[in-house]
């Protein structure tokens, strides 16, 4: 798991001796209480197992092992791969039993919240279309095009913005960009979406392409993972 240079300057503060073994478990067992809506953030500055440590290295230690929880939890990484990036910057093994122990724990209530919040956009889950045959638009112009009228089923994870809610039928250029001229309904249950646009032949094939190209890329990064 790749981290920045920020979070790896946090968690060698953690693997150093700016806080104690004590004070690195109470600090571990506060970001997971924080994330998992437990605590409130600003306890953990006024904690006396805590009150030795620096405040700017805390709170840079505090974000670090929070970025690194978090990412793990999105990703659905296991606790073994969670915890490279701590091997990395020389924390302590023990230190490093304390977060494995922890995360192993937390990792699907902390899934569950992720979800929850809507930190992802829906994933599409079916495809419907038909084609259209166009004589002539509002204007009562000649235009006899073939149009392709497609509809994605998406289901959970996150609303769309506003925008993308109301509004005519979207082109394609809007949708594949997350444009203002998308619309949806709700589908089924409510717990998924249908969102409908129209375009012509080469629109859709350039579609097919971007996400041919996408897939691609996503399976590039998985390898190199």
């Amino acid at each position: 798991m790749q981290v920045s240079d920020d979070v790896t300057l946090g968690l060698s503060f953690l693997g150093s001796n700016m806080i104690t073994d004590d004070g690195t478990t109470a600090l571990v067992q506060a970001a997971f209480a924080v994330l998992t809506k437990k605590l409130d953030e600003s306890a953990i500055y006024g904690s006396a197992a805590l009150g030795e440590v620096d405040p700017a290295a805390l709170k840079q230690m505090y974000h670090a092992l929070t970025a690194v929880i978090l990412e793990g939890a999105k990703r659905n990484l296991d606790a073994d791969v969670a915890c490279a990036p701590l091997e990395e910057a020389g924390v302590p093994e023990a230190r490093i039993n304390a977060f494995s122990t922890l995360y192993g724990k937390c990792l699907g209530m902390l899934r569950e919240i992720l979800f929850s919040a809507g930190f992802n956009y829906p994933h599409v889950v079916d495809a419907q279309w038909r084609l259209d045959y166009v004589i002539k638009d509002s204007n009562l112009e000649k235009i006899d095009e073939i149009h392709y009228a497609v509809a994605l089923i998406t289901e959970n994870g996150g609303d769309f913005e506003d925008e993308l809610l109301a509004g005519n039928p979207a082109t394609l250029d809007g949708i594949v960009k997350l444009g203002s001229e998308a619309s949806s309904s709700h589908v089924g249950n409510g717990t998924g979406r249908k969102v409908e646009f129209t375009c012509s032949r080469e629109q859709l094939e350039d579609l097919v392409i971007t996400l041919r190209d996408a897939t691609k890329q996503m399976e590039r990064i998985i390898e190199d993972e």
